[in-house]
């Protein structure tokens, strides 16, 4: 079991953000969210010091056709991947890639693209919303 430990942060709470809790991640997944006097660092843990950072819950955005020059009309690979990477630098976990109002022609090339993407990769894409 590989444990990571983010203390120090201010953790977004559905009554807003609350500090001096440690976040306990357990093979990528949520464990725990503990005063940080409740936590016993275990020999392995990985500890973060999330002091003067937020620690928020991951973005979905359902209304995305692109950005910083990746556009899901493009219907590539890149620009997917482009997308994707963007989206998750800024914190979104999951989207929706958009098409345009277009040719039902480019629509469906759009939407075999992302399909034959979502296929082979871990990424931030869950569907298609589409336009038009």
């Amino acid at each position: 079991m590989s444990r990571i430990l983010i203390e120090n942060s201010r953790v977004w709470q559905e009554d807003g953000f609350v500090a001096g809790r440690t976040l306990v991640l357990c093979d990528g997944v949520i464990d725990g969210l503990l005063p940080n006097a409740a936590v016993a660092p275990q020999p392995g843990d990985r500890r973060l010091d999330g002091r003067g950072a937020y620690t928020l819950p991951g973005f979905v955005d359902l209304h995305i056709h692109g950005s910083m020059g990746f556009d899901v009309m493009d219907a590539s690979p890149a620009s997917l991947t482009g997308l994707c990477d963007f989206l998750a630098g800024g914190g979104v976990t999951s989207f929706l890639a958009t098409t345009m109002t277009d040719s039902a022609e480019r629509i469906h090339t759009a939407l075999k693209a992302v399909e034959e993407f979502a296929k082979r990769a871990h990424r931030p894409l869950v569907g298609l919303h589409i336009e038009g």
